[in-house]
């Protein structure tokens, strides 16, 4: 069909199918036919009673026909299928060339074909040489370029450690500071007050109850005598102190000479001094001659004497000093809540400047079961720049690392050394530690060219040799074809095990 349309020399063209047969059934078929034509510049037309080549050749943009009479009178049909730009194809002008161009394509087939048959396959042997040499050097150059390789080295590693006295000082002077140690501090100041109490450790008795006892009268007379309640009796005047006692009760003395009436008595100061003895009671107080005898058959007892609590020196001065450190204390804490993130207070620098208000609830030698001490006060402390140590710390860190190696970056740490302390000048001192690692130079693109199709074990002892190494050199060459690392240093890449 194709060969049919190279000698039509038509622009449009109809083929008509046999009613049997499975010609054009393959859309390839039909695919090929209309690249032919379209190349032709030839509309090609179909007529078929097939409805599956008809759908087919449709969908692919031939015009179809039932009849041969309707494919020639239905101009429609023609201009609604395959209508193509200008400029696409043959023109019909060329069309002797292009028959011209098969020709010649026909008439070198046919040479091809009626040659003998030794030059047809000297030719075939000769390409098949060709071919095999070509591959063959495909393949040496590939086993020569394609492997790479991985040189994993871990340089020597080295803990370096530093400490360093720092001293802060508030408005530094100008002159310089010859040994490189003084930051900037700031002080801040603050009101604050705090109240506390404690029970007093001193201790005084307390009288609790007086002495309690009976006392005998007796009649010295023949008369009756009236005894009234409330009489005062007392110790001989001659033996200090002299305790005295009252009687609880009135009585009366028959009129016998010897008769005795019995009295209560209770001291008249309490305490353990009206615990008296037998006969210490001697007399009575009052006009009554030579009337009464006072006895003391029994001894008195009862009276006692309870422990109070007493302010003492001792008891202010600890309360103070515990009221001090609670002032410290708060102080410490609004301070702290106030600091930047590079700054710290030192805490031995805190001191009370002034006290505004100071009050005690008791002064000293008062019976009292709380001592208590309120204290308002100014407070200053000295707040250090921690950024500024740091930096001094850290350039001491980098003159201490030896030649051949630099710092691990993200291997520093910094941190006070103890608590912070005050020198005469009243300045905070306190040390500082700066810690790190640093890690061998490893200058590795000279030594590339010198293992460069060496064996494993020989570029180890080179890079050995020429660098500061903690661990033999891992190496991983892929694909390990000859045991040994590639023969061009673009295929070799040097890992550092950081």
């Amino acid at each position: 069909m194709r060969d049919r349309l190279d000698w039509a020399g038509e622009e449009q063209v109809i083929f008509v199918m046999p009613d049997e047969g499975d010609l054009l059934n393959n859309e390839v078929d039909l695919a090929v036919l209309a690249r032919h034509a379209d190349g032709l510049r030839i509309q090609l037309g179909l007529v078929t009673q097939e409805p599956a080549v008809r759908q087919k050749a449709s969908s692919m943009g031939f015009p179809t026909f039932l009849t041969e009479d309707l494919a020639e009178t239905s101009r429609r049909e023609w201009r609604r299928q395959r209508i193509r730009p200008d400029g696409i194809g043959i023109r019909a002008a060329d069309l002797p060339a292009v028959f011209d161009e098969v020709a010649d394509r026909r008439q070198l087939r046919e040479q091809t074909l009626n040659q003998p048959p030794w030059r047809y396959w000297s030719r075939q042997v000769l390409m098949l040489i060709l071919v095999a040499a070509g591959l063959i050097a495909a393949i040496i150059g590939l086993l020569t370029i394609a492997p790479s390789a991985t040189v994993t080295i871990t340089p020597a590693r080295e803990k370096i450690s530093v400490q360093k006295e720092i001293v802060s000082a508030v408005n530094p002077s100008a002159p310089e500071n010859e040994s490189g140690n003084l930051v900037d501090a700031r002080t801040i100041l603050l009101v604050a007050s705090w109240q506390s109490d404690l029970v007093p450790t001193g201790q005084a008795e307390l009288a609790a109850n007086p002495a309690r006892g009976k006392i005998v009268f007796a009649n010295l007379t023949d008369q009756s005598v009236q005894i009234p309640a409330g009489i005062v009796l007392s110790t001989a005047a001659d033996q200090p102190p002299v305790i005295q006692f009252r009687t609880n009760g009135a009585a009366e003395l028959p009129s016998t000479v010897g008769a005795t009436v019995e009295i209560d008595i209770v001291a008249l100061n309490v305490g353990l001094e009206g615990n008296l003895p037998p006969g210490q009671i001697r007399s009575a107080e009052g006009d009554w001659g030579n009337r009464i005898e006072v006895r003391q058959p029994l001894p008195t007892s009862g009276g006692n004497v309870q422990p109070v609590p007493v302010v003492t020196e001792a008891d202010q001065a600890a309360l103070r000093t515990e009221v001090v450190q609670q002032l410290q204390s708060l102080a410490a804490g609004q301070i702290e809540s106030a600091l930047g993130s590079n700054e710290f207070l030192s805490v031995e620098s805190l001191a009370i400047n002034q006290i505004l208000n100071e009050n005690w609830s008791h002064p000293v030698g008062s019976k009292s079961d709380r001592l208590t001490l309120g204290i308002e006060a100014e407070i200053s402390g000295t707040v250090v720049d921690f950024n500024q140590a740091t930096d001094l710390v850290y350039t001491d860190l980098v003159a201490g690392v030896r030649p051949g190696f630099s710092l691990t970056p993200d291997s520093f740490r910094f941190y006070k050394a103890g608590g912070t302390r005050l020198n005469e000048q009243g300045q905070v001192v306190f040390d500082m530690v700066g810690e790190g690692t640093m890690t061998a130079l490893v200058e590795s693109d000279n030594l590339l060219e010198e293992i460069v199709a060496k064996d494993e074990a020989e570029a180890a002892e080179i890079l050995q040799a020429a660098l500061n190494l903690d661990s033999e050199p891992v190496f991983r060459v892929i694909p390990n074809w000859f045991g040994r690392l590639p023969n061009y240093p673009s295929r070799i890449e040097i890992i550092l095990d950081e």
